[in-house]
């Protein structure tokens, strides 16, 4: 059985076992997660907990310009953008996975649960247990794994998230990108966004879709200063994620639904250079006040990414 930490990070960074064994703040910069500016930076620390077993402790910002709480809630998706900086700083410190490798989303589950995270105006401590699963090597290197995590905020569960990815080298990475490896953020229409109160936000930039007659295009700002805050050749999978739910708040008509889970799958990576449409449709409605939303994006006549995503309306909306 290959060793899960290397000689070089057990020199560097402790032992397995103890409870003062954590990579400390200064240990996870925003290079370590594949950012640009520290306020970013929500990830304050690993430790090894035991083979392919970690804990990740992390602080939600009490306000962010694309993460913030809205209302009286925390951001979900601000819980599942901590929980992928988690997996960044696992990989690159655990399984020596070169910075310059390029981290492939193939699928994402998320669950939330509202009452954890309820928003005081204070940050808010997590705690993030992480797995790893399904582990694959080539060449000795970690290749592709499935990273299941748990949030925790005071002992009370806020969240569950797995990730599917592989991991590419740089060359491969360049032979797997071709022409395309060059690519700059762009707008592939010039379409007005939608109004940004129709999809629960207050800036333009942060509105990543774009009316059509009978659906909508992805329409990912290229001066965002959070989305685009590091250098990308395709339209990052955080974005995806952010449209989808966007998509399905425009499909029932209730943008202050609160997300509570869904996942997406990822066939091909969306480019800067063409249309995305974006297709949503209701699929469930609940007594309860749950609704589901399956998303399709579609690019160049081929489905690039898929989602389903389940919300729950207010009580006193759905009374």
């Amino acid at each position: 059985m290959t060793a899960l930490i290397n000689d070089s990070y057990v020199e560097s960074f402790g032992e397995l076992s103890g409870d003062d064994f954590h990579l400390p703040r200064a240990g996870v910069t925003a290079n370590t997660v594949h950012r640009t500016h520290d306020r970013d930076v929500f990830v304050t620390s690993v430790r090894v907990v035991g083979p392919s077993h970690f804990e990740a402790r992390a602080e939600l910002p009490a306000a962010h310009s694309f993460y913030g709480p809205v209302g009286d809630r925390h951001d979900p998706l601000l819980v599942l953008e901590t929980v992928r900086e988690a997996i960044f700083a696992v990989g690159h410190g655990s399984y020596d996975i070169p910075r310059d490798t390029s981290f492939i989303a193939r699928g994402k589950e998320f669950e939330f649960y509202p009452a954890g995270l309820r928003a005081d105006g204070d940050p808010v401590e997590l705690v993030i247990d992480i797995t790893a699963t399904d582990i694959k090597r080539r060449r000795g290197v970690m290749s592709a794994a499935r990273f299941t995590a748990i949030c925790f905020r005071d002992g009370e569960p806020v969240g569950t998230a797995a990730y599917d990815a592989s991991f590419a080298p740089a060359p491969v990475y360049r032979r797997l990108r071709g022409e395309y490896k060059e690519a700059k953020p762009a707008l592939a229409v010039d379409v007005p966004p939608v109004h940004p109160s129709r999809v629960g936000r207050t800036d333009e930039v942060d509105v990543l879709l774009a009316e059509t007659d009978e659906a909508w295009y992805l329409r990912v700002d290229p001066s965002h200063p959070v989305i685009f805050d590091h250098v990308i050749d395709h339209v990052p999978g955080n974005a995806a994620v952010e449209a989808g739910r966007q998509a399905a708040y425009l499909k029932i008509g209730r943008p202050d639904a609160v997300l509570t889970s869904g996942g997406m799958s990822f066939i091909r990576y969306i480019e800067f250079d063409a249309p995305c449409e974006v297709v949503a449709v209701q699929t469930d409605a609940a007594s309860d006040g749950r609704r589901r939303v399956a998303v399709a994006f579609l690019q160049n006549g081929e489905l690039s990414a898929e989602g389903v995503f389940e919300l729950l309306l207010p009580p006193a909306a759905d009374a």
